[in-house]
């Protein structure tokens, strides 16, 4: 598996995954997402390098190399993306898992190579109380509860 920035090729891999109906039922905003506003909103995450990340896995679960040496992406499918929002003093995690990726171990996984991405310490992530999944996923990998309220709980990461 690898992750990697995300390009204006995955615009639209980015909008099916932000409108399924799971995603937004663990979204704190559950409306749908017209087109046209997630495009604008996509390119101008773009414009702020770092943020955006897809996670992809071979194919064949191998990994070759072109000629160049580089890991060839051609027989990489995406399984799911982060956003690693930089705020002043916080960067704040944002994922998701494509449907068909998900109860795999794989949004664990992302949020793990992501980590080694991160620039500005603490980390945070807002997550539904309902969401179990994520829930799980943050307290595997060591986050501590900042906050609770009746719909969230609040995660941070101190830098290791």
């Amino acid at each position: 598996m690898i992750l990697r920035p995300a390009t204006s090729l995955d615009c639209d891999q980015y909008f099916e995954w932000a409108n399924d109906p799971d995603v937004r039922a663990n979204s704190f905003n559950q409306e749908p997402i017209p087109y046209d506003a997630h495009v604008r909103w996509f390119y101008q995450k773009l414009d702020f390098k770092d943020q955006l990340w897809v996670l992809t896995k071979s194919i064949s679960n191998t990994t070759h190399f072109a000629d160049t040496g580089c890991e060839c992406e051609c027989d990489h499918i995406p399984v799911g993306q982060i956003r690693l929002q930089q705020e002043r003093d916080h960067t704040e995690i944002h994922y998701s898992i494509a449907k068909e990726h998900r109860g795999q171990g794989n949004g664990r996984r992302m949020i793990q190579m992501a980590l080694f991405e991160i620039k500005t310490w603490p980390v945070v992530a807002q997550v539904k109380q309902s969401n179990r999944a994520s829930r799980a996923i943050f307290d595997k990998l060591d986050f501590q509860i900042i906050a609770t309220t009746s719909e969230s709980i609040t995660y941070q990461k101190m830098q290791p």
